[in-house]
């Protein structure tokens, strides 16, 4: 796992940092991958018989259902914070580049199978009181990394959003207080186990995944 953030903000497993690095593995496609060590030696291929499957009739409703993810799924979780920005660069982050993403994570949602992601879901943060705070973080779940990396790299609401915050940054000559962070890592199939009490039967991977 490898967390990354574009300022020193605490966020998820940073909660438990105890201090930050500076990277030189960004800005390139494959960076994230090459952020975590274990790929100098891992190439976190998948399981070669691994089959996306529909299976919309699985529900843990009134039960406790276990799933065990194929190897090395890739889960990614990307985060946004916007209460530092000023006027100005909140207005552009909200007309311009938050809408891109929404279309990315809504994409991924609704048609995953095409870009080998098992879900996606684009979540709203609140407070202690059930306030919206001003902050958002989207969670997918892809059957590899390299299926991850494919979106990001070559499929066009991912390309959207990414020229998108790249013409952000040009406008605002790089100084922005938009906080971004991201945290990707591979699931190992051995030690791995997703449990659903009482959901739905489209949430997480019982959309996709066997019972066992």
């Amino acid at each position: 796992m490898k967390p990354y953030f574009l300022r020193k903000i605490r966020v998820g497993i940073a909660e438990t940092a105890d201090g930050f690095d500076l990277v030189q593995e960004h800005a390139y496609w494959g960076s994230a991958r090459d952020r975590m060590p274990i790929s100098a030696h891992d190439d976190l291929v998948g399981s070669a018989d691994t089959v996306l499957v529909e299976n919309a009739n699985v529900s843990s409703k009134g039960k406790r259902v276990s799933v065990t993810p194929p190897e090395n799924m890739c889960v990614i979780r990307s985060g946004q914070y916007w209460g530092a920005c000023g006027d100005k660069e909140l207005d552009y982050y909200q007309t311009k580049v938050h809408p891109t993403l929404l279309q990315g994570m809504d994409y991924l949602a609704k048609n995953g199978a095409e870009a080998n992601c098992y879900a996606c879901r684009m979540m709203d943060q609140l407070d202690d009181r059930g306030q919206q705070r001003n902050q958002t973080f989207g969670l997918a779940f892809f059957k590899t990394m390299d299926d991850m990396e494919a979106w990001a790299e070559h499929h066009p609401t991912h390309l959207k959003i990414f020229h998108a915050f790249l013409k952000m940054a040009e406008v605002f000559e790089g100084n922005l207080d938009l906080q971004l962070w991201h945290e990707v890592y591979t699931v190992a199939q051995e030690s791995s186990e997703f449990e659903y009490v009482n959901c739905h039967n489209q949430t997480g991977l019982l959309t996709h995944m066997e019972q066992s």
